[in-house]
């Protein structure tokens, strides 16, 4: 499986995964644009009990190269955190990381991670 399926794979767990536990999906892969460039990309954008939540979500076959959520960048957390400030700003808005570690014919490891 090469990085873009992988990718695509672990949204699909994680979606899954997320309706299990009663978010709605309101949006997949949206990106946000600031004065006319992109500015940031959330994987997976949901709503539960009057909360909007944002999730990045990682995919990795191994932790050769860290784990799944040591993959999300200060940069991008930071540029989340700004988001979540400009946009959110009247809503309960909350930013998780969901980590799925794949290992062959084995059902997939998915772990939520809540930053404050």
């Amino acid at each position: 499986m090469d990085k873009q399926s992988l990718g695509k794979f672990g949204e699909e767990v994680a979606v899954k995964f997320l309706e299990n536990k009663g978010h709605k999906i309101v949006s997949r892969n949206k990106t946000f644009y600031l004065k006319k460039k992109k500015f940031l990309e959330i994987d997976i954008i949901t709503e539960m009990n009057q909360k909007i939540y944002l999730f990045e979500v990682k995919t990795r076959k191994s932790s050769r190269f860290g784990t799944p959520q040591e993959s999300v960048s200060k940069s991008k957390l930071s540029k989340i955190y700004s988001f979540i400030e400009i946009f959110f700003k009247n809503q309960i808005c909350e930013f998780q990381i969901i980590s799925i570690k794949v290992e062959y014919l084995k059902e997939p490891k998915i772990s939520l991670i809540i930053l404050d």
